[in-house]
Parts: structure tokens; sequence; C-alpha cells
């Protein structure tokens, strides 16, 4: 599109298009950009995918066009729940000092976060 010509948002500007017509025209333009934002984003999963195998099976980090390749291991969290937690409070109250460890160890719940490829600037020498 060339500057010369007239969108319906210019034209909406000047008052020679209704606020449908430009929105309509911003709509489309932004579902195309949308639509392009999401094959490259697939794009972008399957270029690291293969990276993460040639990564993986070289079994050490890769530099190449000035980026450094390397895995990430996989980490776990812990988190407590807090209602389990105030749960457990108030029975202790009740109940006296139970064992504490073992009611403690069975509420951690435990989420795993896979490991991935990390892509960073390589260090100029």
């Amino acid at each position: 599109m060339t500057t010369t010509e007239h969108t319906q948002y210019s034209l909406w500007i000047e008052g020679h298009a209704t606020a449908h017509q430009a929105a309509t025209e911003l709509a489309a333009q932004l579902k195309d950009v949308q639509f392009q934002q999401e094959m490259l984003a697939e794009r972008e999963r399957t270029l690291r995918n293969q990276l993460s195998e040639v990564v993986a099976s070289h079994g050490e980090p890769i530099s190449a066009m000035g980026l450094r390749f390397e895995l990430t291991a996989p980490t776990v969290v812990v988190s407590y729940s807090r209602s389990d937690i105030e749960r457990l409070v108030l029975q202790l109250m009740d109940d006296g000092y139970a064992p504490i460890a073992q009611q403690l160890h069975g509420l951690a719940k435990k989420s795993e976060r896979a490991g991935g490829l990390r892509v960073t600037k390589e260090k100029a020498k």
C-alpha cells in the first residue's frame, strides 16, 4: 500500500468513512497479522524442537550464528495449599501435636517444568 492510497481509517479521520467501515478494514488487517504471528510461532516451535534434538544428540551446547544453544534440565517446584495448611493447623489445635512431618509431607504439591532449549547471544571474544 502506498502513501497515496486512502485507507478506510484515513478516510474516517477525514470524515469520509464511517467508524464501521474503518473498524472492518482494521479488523481484517489485525486478523491477518494475528494469523501471520500464529504461523511464525508454529515455525519457531518446530525450529526449537529440531534444535533441541540436534543439541541433545551433540551432548553439549552449540554456538551458531552468534547464538548459543543449550538444553536446560527439568525442574520440580514444590508448593503448599494455603487452605490445606490452615486445615492442618486447626486439626493440630483440636488433636494436639500429631506427627506434623507426615502431614506436611502429604500437603506438598509438586509440579514439574520440562527442560527446554535455552537460546542466548554468544558472548564476544
